[in-house]
């Protein structure tokens, strides 16, 4: 099944408001209206589905975020798009938003030419739901457990994409600079 997938940087502010709360309700970090806006104004790409059911908010490698989580892939990934939220309505939860969301960015991080999907799921306090969805899209550890800025427990984890080749060079680890 398709879901209309919206860019929230786009959206109306009442959208951009009701993911909001869809965030606050569902996942670990409460954001104010003001916490909320910035990371979505910078976010390489912020996505929802519609009647806020999910969210994900993604940065990439040159992406102007503070965030410790973020900023730890950076000298280990030269091409990534590192996904800083996923977020899925419990109502929602097992009609595959979460994998609509994914499918969404891989084609648009290998548009772009990332070679690596990453992010840290937490493993304190457990979310067994979070681990199998993980699993299922292909996310393997690629980090050992490490405390977030948080004090959350989590580990770190990648996707290999496949990158669409770069029209301006052969090399194997283009850097982007070339284009």
């Amino acid at each position: 099944m398709a879901f209309p997938i919206e860019r929230l940087q786009a959206a109306s502010r009442e959208a951009v408001s009701a993911f909001r709360g869809l965030n606050n309700a569902e996942a670990t970090s409460f954001l104010e209206p003001e916490r909320w806006i910035t990371p979505i104004n910078r976010a390489t790409a912020a996505t929802g589905i519609a009647a806020a059911a999910s969210l994900m908010v993604e940065f990439d490698q040159a992406a102007d975020d503070a965030n410790p989580n973020h900023l730890w892939f950076k000298p280990r990934h030269l091409l990534f798009v590192y996904v800083d939220r996923v977020v899925v309505a419990t109502t929602q939860q097992g009609k595959s938003l979460a994998r609509a969301l994914s499918g969404d960015l891989t084609a648009r991080a290998t548009d772009a030419r990332h070679t690596q999907s990453v992010c840290e799921v937490n493993r304190v306090p457990p979310n067994p739901s979070s681990d199998a969805c993980h699993a299922g899209l292909g996310c393997a550890k690629v980090g050992g457990d490490r405390y977030a800025a948080t004090g959350k427990t989590c580990v770190v984890c990648a996707k290999a994409l496949q990158a669409k080749a770069c029209p301006n060079c052969t090399a194997s680890k283009c850097s982007n600079a070339c284009a």
